[in-house]
């Protein structure tokens, strides 16, 4: 956990740059966050 907190705030931001979820994240979860 404080691994990914050092890299990702994991609320309100771009998935696509986040060197964490960009990787983690399904394509679909992505699409939906570009949404907001």
């Amino acid at each position: 956990i404080f691994f990914g907190r050092e890299y990702c705030p994991a609320r309100f931001h771009d998935l696509t740059t986040c060197p964490i979820c960009s990787w983690a994240a399904t394509k679909k979860r992505i699409r939906e966050e570009m949404k907001r």
